[in-house]
C-alpha cells in the first residue's frame, strides 16, 4: 500500500516546540511524514538546529515568508501562547490541518 507522507510545519522550536523536533527526527525513518519546514523568529541556540540546516528543511522567521514559498499539510503551533490566536488562523486560512495544545480566542466568526 502506497500512503503519502504527511508534511508537518513547526511553528515555534524553542521550548515545548522542541519536543516535536526530537521526536520528529529522531523517529524520520518512519515515512509516514516529513517535515516540510520550520518558524521561529529567533531559531538560533535550538539543540537541533544544525540537523534541520543539514536536512535542508527550511527555516523561516513568519508563517508568512513559508507560506509564500512552500505548503505543509499540518502546522503544529508550539510557539508562547500569546501567539496562538493569530498563528492558529493564519494556518487554518491556509487550509491545513492544525495542532495547538492550547489556545483561548478562537471563534467561529
Amino acid at each position: 500500500m502506497n500512503e503519502k507522507s504527511v508534511s508537518i510545519l513547526l511553528v515555534g522550536i524553542g521550548g515545548y516546540g522542541n519536543t516535536y523536533v526530537e521526536g520528529l527526527l529522531d523517529n524520520r525513518c518512519d515515512e509516514k511524514y516529513h517535515i516540510a519546514g520550520v518558524v521561529d523568529p529567533k531559531p538560533e541556540g535550538q539543540p537541533r538546529l544544525a540537523e534541520l540546516w543539514d536536512l535542508n528543511i527550511p527555516i523561516c522567521a513568519t508563517l508568512e515568508t513559508f507560506y509564500n514559498k512552500h505548503t505543509a499539510d499540518l502546522a503544529v503551533i508550539s510557539s508562547p501562547i500569546h501567539f496562538h490566536c493569530e498563528q492558529v488562523r493564519y494556518a487554518l486560512s491556509k487550509v491545513y490541518y492544525c495542532l495547538c495544545s492550547k489556545t483561548h480566542c478562537i471563534s467561529h466568526t
